[in-house]
This record gives C-alpha cells, structure tokens and sequence, in this order.
C-alpha cells in the first residue's frame, strides 16, 4: 500500500510529450555538442590551422613565383636557351638524390620551428644570389637554376609534413583541398607583383620581393601554425611512415 502511494504518477498529454521530448533533446545536445571533436581538440582547431596554412602556403608559392620569373629572366638574358635541357637533367637528378636520401634537418625543435627556419634561410640564400650574380655571373645564374627548383623539395615538403602532423585523415579530406587553394592564390599574387616590379625596375629586384615573401611566410608560420601536434597521434597519418622501398604502394594506399 505504501508503495503503491510513494510512486509518482506518470506526466500523461502534452506534458508527457514535452517531458519526453525535452529529454530526447537534452539526451541529443549532450552527445552532439561536446566541446571538443574526435581529436581531442576543439571544433575551430582544425578551421584556425586550415586557415593558417593557406595563408603560409600562398606567401611560400607567390615567393616562389617571384624567384622563378627571376630565374628565367636573368638566365634567358644572359645565357642562350640551349643550355635549358642539361638544366633540366640537373634538376631531374638533384631532385632523385634527394628523393631517395632525403635531407633530416637536425632536431631543433618542432616542425614548426624547423619550417621557420627553413624560411629563414631561404630568404638568406635568395638574397644572397643578389650580390652573386653580380660576382660570379653565369656560374650564380646555374646556381640561381638549380636552387628555384631545390625549394620545392627542401621547404614545400616540409609545409606538408607539419600540416600533416595536426589533421585526422577525415580532417584532412576536408581542409587540404582549402589549403592547396593557397598555392593558386599565391601564384597569381606572385605574377602580379612580379609584373608590376619588372616595369618598374630590374629584374635582380625580383630576387629581393622573392626573399620578402619567404620572410614573411616564416613569420606567418610562426604566428598562426601550431607548434605541437595533438596528444593523439594514433589518430593521425605519421609523416615520413611509408615502408621503405614501397613509396608508390604506400601512396596509392594512404593518399592522405
């Protein structure tokens, strides 16, 4: 008898159905709305990093973009065009050698630090040819070849590894198309101020806007890229984890 007094009747009509809904609801919100994502992280983490990396990648490309028209001015002015193809069997070699032993950078720190740095001294370098060309002539112009096509392999691909050290391969599928945009973008500004610069001095200026750029994207990743990656890496692609000697098969089963 106590018993079947101490039991709470049960909401019957609309209160019913709003307790009931208003339950689903919060049962909804609490599993929908956590405040961080699979990764551990929050919900904007990955937009912030998407974000910082188109605006890095740009500067990087448009300071390529520079260095090239640089390149093929000086070079194309100075020196006949038939010296074009052991350039680019030059490149194609350089670029194998480094393919198939791959330059470790030391351990100084994060990837982070290491792409800062790997800026830095491109801007270093790339300044540099300014006074060597004038020095050294066609030999600097040679060296001026080679190093535009070094970049890439050297500092790009570092871009790419610290990127990739904070996305989930889901995250990934979403924000690299975004931040691959940055390279187009980066290449029409390049044009664009190359452009402009050429009309109004001479081309070796090119070479000064080229380490601008690079500077300032040193500064940029210094500023907006993460410095660690999350504390899940399980979750994450590993750079630099394909098995040895299988870097097609490796690519072909994890694109990302």
């Amino acid at each position: 008898m106590g018993a079947r007094e101490s039991r709470r009747p049960e909401p019957s009509g609309p209160l019913r159905r709003e307790t009931l809904s208003g339950g689903r609801e919060a049962a909804g919100n609490e599993a929908a709305s956590p405040q961080t994502d699979l990764g551990g992280r929050e919900p904007s983490s990955a937009q912030r990093t998407a974000w910082a990396g188109f605006v890095v990648l740009g500067l990087m490309v448009a300071g390529h973009g520079a260095l090239e028209t640089a390149r093929d001015t000086l070079f194309l002015s100075e020196l006949s065009p038939s010296k074009l193809p052991f350039l680019y069997l030059a490149v194609a070699a350089v670029t194998v050698l480094l393919t198939r032993n791959p330059l470790h950078p030391p351990q100084i720190g994060s990837q982070r630090r290491v792409l800062v740095t790997s800026l830095a001294l491109a801007a270093g370098v790339t300044v540099g040819f300014w006074s060597l060309i004038s020095r050294f002539g066609d030999v600097a112009l040679y060296a001026l070849y080679l190093w535009s096509a070094l970049f890439v392999s050297l500092v790009v691909v570092r871009f790419w590894i610290l990127v990739g050290e904070h996305f989930t391969v889901t995250e990934a599928r979403r924000s690299y198309g975004f931040i691959a945009a940055g390279s187009l973008a980066g290449a029409i500004a390049g044009a664009a101020l190359s452009r402009a610069l050429v009309a109004l001095a001479y081309p070796r200026a090119l070479l000064i806007l080229s380490a601008g750029l690079f500077a300032l994207a040193g500064v940029a990743a210094a500023l907006l890229l993460p410095s660690h990656a999350p504390a899940d890496p399980g979750a994450r692609p590993v750079p630099g984890a394909s098995p040895s000697g299988q870097p097609l098969r490796a690519s072909l089963h994890q694109p990302y």
